[in-house]
């Protein structure tokens, strides 16, 4: 099942269409930070890569911890980059364990830092490049309702024309209370508010944004 049959299987009360799916697909993925190396890069699992700058000479493993989650181990590839001037040479590794917890554990194959000394000066440049899939076949079933009301915000925003639809002269809607009844107003906007956070952190559970860019108060 993909996401938008799981959303309309779930969306009882929501007109689920697939534009309107792959609108809140990329809007999630933008404030949750997905999009890290392509503006079109989504959460829905697909090929990652990273690519790391590293020191000149390693004594011990080096430790990989990957940005995208969830993944699958079975697909992780590494590979050394050394650039020397203007020449790079790749070399895939293969010697590397994934442990208990949840680290990549990899040797590098780098000189080793008591006899890295190059007379020259210029000592070649190591990058660590990493490719694997990651990313959700489908949405984890505790956030779907709120999910389910992004859809109906933006089936509503993509539908709705302020001259057929019950407006206001400002274009917003009105909504009537009695008169003299703050409680009801009170209420509505606290209670709104609760659940606004609440959907925030419920779609904070995909993140992957770190505390200094995080948008949705979700940090990993």
């Amino acid at each position: 099942m993909n996401i938008v049959d799981q959303l309309k299987a779930y969306c009882e009360c929501t007109d689920v269409s697939e534009k309107d799916v792959n609108e809140m697909i990329h809007l999630i993925s933008m404030a949750t930070c997905w999009q890290r190396n392509d503006p079109c890069e989504t959460f829905l699992t697909g090929d990652r890569r990273e690519v790391i700058d590293l020191p000149s000479c390693a004594d011990c493993p080096y430790i990989f911890v990957p940005f995208y989650r969830p993944f699958d181990i079975s697909t992780f590839k590494f590979y050394l980059s050394k650039i020397e001037g203007i020449q790079e040479t790749v070399t895939e590794i293969t010697d590397f364990a994934y442990n208990s917890d949840g680290k990549f554990y990899i040797n590098l194959g780098l000189p080793s830092c008591k006899c890295s000394c190059d007379p020259c000066g210029c000592p070649p440049k190591y990058r660590l490049v990493v490719e694997y899939v990651a990313g959700y076949d489908e949405l984890p079933d505790c956030i779907l309702p709120a999910f389910c009301d992004v859809i109906q915000v933006i089936n509503a925003k993509n539908d709705c024309d302020c001259e057929e639809c019950p407006c206001g002269e400002d274009g917003e809607n009105n909504v009537q209370y009695a008169k003299g009844d703050v409680v009801t107003v009170s209420l509505q906007t606290q209670i709104g508010a609760i659940l606004t956070e609440q959907y925030k952190n419920m779609i904070g559970q995909l993140s992957l944004c770190r505390e200094e860019d995080s948008l949705w108060g979700f940090v990993v």
